[in-house]
């Protein structure tokens, strides 16, 4: 058993299981006509050479020839240590690793770490040599396990991995003190294969053991308790991503990650260790928007392996795709694919056709194609990754299935909706059946995804089906979902549910969601806006208008008490507290809240133009019904002008909604001789097009349906 820093797996960041928690500022303006470039900040980077840590002596001295020469002979009785307990030759074992540790005391000092690692291997060998030989060959097989979880764990043979450390795991405790190195590490490698598993929580229980017992075996000055850190970060930068409790999960994950970069660079300099935190901690940082350190962080992880490893190295390609992900959040998409391709180059020169990199690095470049508008190559990628795994002998697993999920998301993504339909039933079911196989996180995630794939594609009958399940499983005590996770998909159930016209049903949902994040960390409480915000378009709609004033008014003071400036979270609530008024007949304060919020949107509106559209339609039927149709329907023609602007570049079924949604506000809006028949005629014909287009696809929602019927014969 190894107690040395260890070089470990290093994880891609999955676009696929990752799901952002927050929108990152891009770094490239409207403004900025020559956005920074991948070759000038690496640049940069490789300005400072890689760190290398000096060993001293006691005394704070370099160390003279002699001492080399006997460190050399320390770091030969250690390897010597660690044969022969692989061999089981504990007592011969137990005295080499003293002479190592006599020597490293001599020369380096007790509390170095090289010394600390010395004596836990001699601390370990000198117990097993007093065990019974029964009772030493169950030791040597435990040990066996954790040292053949190394190389199935870097092959990407996750389940067998999970086996081995759940075996020693168990040995562990049944047999070994918590105090033992070996315990430790069992909690520690099992915690590392639950997350390549996508078994979150359990492994979050078992990191947050493993730093525990790290920290009281090798002190918090070790490489050890790093290694430990960096994985107790990078599971929390997965619950986050989850939705759970993500501002606290991030911050979390950036202290973990940023205690152990600080460990390794004050213990073994940069090394490949070094690097995965860093590059681990990056995506922590992306993920609290502190944009420069997550390059900075990830562009230094990549000069390390690249300087250390070599550039067509493994851990290099984990490099490419993680910066890859970055530089796609932060708007440099010029530099996403070419990065892509290259790490999946790597991953196909130096593994296995069926390693899991392969499999994900792959997905990862056909969702990259489609953002870049070349969906047939997407989904032709997608589709020859569903086909080899119907090769698998075993086709009930999670990623498996996910790929599945994510071939049927791509092309209700590229509005291919027939097809979509199709293959979301398909993997619905395969979703069902991996769920009732015992994957339930993974099962919950993976519909969960779906589901806002199909939200996101208009699909809305599938959303509600998708959202209700999840619903159902995240309530289940036993599947260990957050309250913070579960009222998130609340929330999306109960606006698909409005949109369906289900108002009942969805004041349900978003009610026991509101008191659900009531009772929870006072933090969370800017989640209660959107819920809110539901509520209050649910009573205007059910004619409750001061339940509705209520909700919404609640909402703008929760938004303004936790943010200085007005930005969406400020804006949203008083679009709909502006709409409730004006429904109950309060023109002057449904015109005041509409003002505010239109004065937001446009100042945001190159960041998101769908709020400067939705104001000037409620704000235009308010001033029609004050008998300003003139006014109004500048503003509806100033919202129908930006919806055929953004139609020229962008192709979504809920523009196609909102031109639509424009259009009829154009005909309702437009008494008092402000437009002529004619007009007035065009855009009916115009709005009736578009949603018969939309139905066509199955893709309206309950009032638009109502609407057409209404209005097509």
């Amino acid at each position: 058993m190894s107690f040395q820093h260890a070089v470990r797996n290093a994880l891609m960041q999955a676009s696929l299981a990752v799901v952002c928690v927050a929108t990152l500022c891009p770094i490239v303006g409207a403004q900025s006509e020559q956005p920074p470039t991948h070759a000038d900040m690496y640049a940069r980077i490789k300005q400072n050479a890689v760190i290398k840590k000096e060993l001293r002596s006691t005394t704070g001295d370099a160390l003279t020839p002699e001492q080399l020469t006997d460190l050399d002979k320390a770091t030969a009785a250690l390897e010597k240590a660690e044969s022969l307990l692989k061999e089981a030759k504990y007592a011969e074992a137990a005295a080499a690793a003293v002479d190592a540790t006599r020597i490293r005391a001599a020369v380096l000092g007790n509390q170095h770490y090289l010394t600390i690692s010395s004596v836990a291997i001699a601390d370990v060998a000198a117990r097993a040599s007093k065990m019974p030989p029964e009772d030493q060959a169950k030791f040597a097989a435990a040990d066996k396990a954790l040292s053949d979880w190394d190389s199935l764990n870097k092959d990407g043979r996750y389940e067998a991995a999970r086996e081995k450390a759940a075996f020693a795991l168990d040995y562990a405790k049944q047999n070994l003190p918590e105090s033992h190195p070996l315990t430790a590490l069992a909690y520690l490698r099992l915690g590392t294969t639950q997350i390549d598993l996508g078994e979150y929580n359990a492994a979050l229980t078992n990191l947050e053991k493993a730093v525990s017992l790290t920290k009281a075996i090798f002190g918090a000055s070790h490489p050890q308790y790093a290694e430990a850190m960096d994985r107790l970060g990078w599971v929390n930068i997965y619950l986050a991503g989850q939705g759970a409790d993500s501002k606290a999960r991030v911050d979390a994950a950036v202290d973990s990650l940023q205690t152990a970069v600080q460990v390794y660079r004050s213990t073994v300099g940069e090394t490949e260790d070094t690097a995965e935190s860093l590059d681990n901690l990056g995506t922590a940082f992306a993920y609290a928007q502190h944009i420069t350190e997550a390059l900075d962080s990830k562009l230094r992880a990549l000069f390390i392996r690249e300087t250390l490893l070599g550039p067509d190295a493994r851990d290099t390609g984990v490099s490419l795709s993680n910066l890859a992900w970055l530089y796609g959040r932060v708007g440099l998409t010029a530099e996403v694919l070419p990065m892509r391709e290259r790490a999946l180059e790597i991953f196909k020169k130096l593994l296995r056709p069926d390693h899991p990199y392969i499999y994900l690095e792959s997905a990862n470049v056909g969702w990259d194609y489609h953002l870049a508008g070349r969906d047939d190559e997407a989904i032709r990628l997608f589709e020859s990754l569903v086909e080899q795994d119907k090769t698998r002998e075993n086709k009930l697993r999670p990623d498996v299935v996910q790929r599945l999920a994510r071939l049927a998301e791509v092309n209700a993504a590229a509005s291919r909706f027939s097809p979509a339909r199709t293959i979301m039933e398909q993997a619905f079911d395969a979703i069902k059946k991996l769920y009732a196989a015992g994957y339930t996180e993974q099962a919950i995630g993976t519909l969960a995804s779906m589901a806002r794939a199909a939200n996101r594609a208009r699909m809305l009958d599938l959303s509600d089906r998708y959202f209700s399940l999840v619903c159902e499983w995240a309530a289940d005590p036993k599947n260990g979902v957050s309250a913070t996770e579960r009222s998130i998909y609340e929330k999306m159930l109960g606006s698909t549910l409005l949109e369906l016209g289900k108002f009942k049903e969805a004041k349900q949902v978003l009610t026991d969601c509101v008191k659900r994040l009531e009772a929870d960390k006072p933090e969370n409480r800017l989640q209660l806006i959107e819920p809110l915000i539901y509520l209050s378009r649910i009573e205007t709609e059910l004619g409750d208008f001061d339940a509705a004033t209520k909700h919404a008014d609640r909402a703008v003071q929760i938004a303004e008490s936790r943010s200085a400036n007005r930005d969406f979270s400020t804006a949203f609530p008083q679009l709909w507290l502006g709409r409730a008024f004006a429904r109950a007949g309060n023109v002057a304060m449904a015109q005041f809240c509409l003002n505010e919020a239109m004065t937001t949107f446009d100042r945001l509106v190159d960041r998101d133009p769908t709020g400067a559209m939705l104001v000037r339609i409620e704000l235009a039927s308010t001033l029609a019904n004050d008998s300003k149709q003139a006014e109004a329907i500048k503003l509806l023609k100033d919202a129908l002008a930006k919806c055929d602007e953004l139609k020229a570049t962008v192709n979504s079924p809920y523009l196609d909604a909102m031109r639509a949604r424009v259009l009829r506000s154009l005909c309702e809006n437009s008494a008092g001789g402000a437009t002529t028949r004619e007009e007035r005629d065009t855009w009916k014909q115009e709005a009736i097009r578009i949603l018969k287009s939309l139905e066509s696809n199955q893709l309206l929602n309950a009032e638009e349906k109502a609407w057409l019927a209404e209005n097509a014969s």
